[in-house]
């Protein structure tokens, strides 16, 4: 179990490759990687962004298992949770709900849950910088 100052830190580690994930995808680098499969081999900046989003998938991992090992049936946590237990349903087995679709939904939400957050925030101070009689 990691103390808040550890998690703190594994946050902040998680939020900076978050961010340069959501930079990298909008570069013309990962543009060409989508379009020209040759450009695949070439060691260019989307060598480093597909190595950040292989951390980020570990970290995403790792704490699934961390749900799995604590989870306790009828009282989910949080959306992690939640999901585990549709899994162990019987009658889910063949649905769709299996744990890789857990860990492809949960790096959804971190990255575009992260982003749009960010640019929330940012839009408000700037807005509130701008218009100060509104504070």
């Amino acid at each position: 179990m990691m103390d808040r100052a550890q998690e703190e830190e594994e946050l902040y580690k998680l939020i900076t490759m978050i961010e340069f994930i959501n930079v990298g995808f909008s570069s013309v680098c990962w543009q060409l990687y989508n379009e020209v499969p040759l450009v695949r081999s070439l060691p260019l900046p989307h060598q480093t962004i597909l190595r950040t989003a292989e951390k980020i998938y570990v970290f995403i991992q790792k704490e699934v298992e961390e749900h799995k090992a604590t989870l306790t049936p009828g009282e989910p946590r949080d959306f992690t949770d939640a999901y585990l237990e549709e899994i162990q349903k019987p009658e889910k087995k063949s649905s769709g709900f299996e744990e890789e679709q857990l860990r492809v939904l949960l790096s959804d939400l971190f990255l575009a849950g992260t982003e749009t957050t960010a640019a929330a925030l940012q839009w408000t101070m700037l807005y509130l910088v701008a218009f100060p009689e509104i504070q």
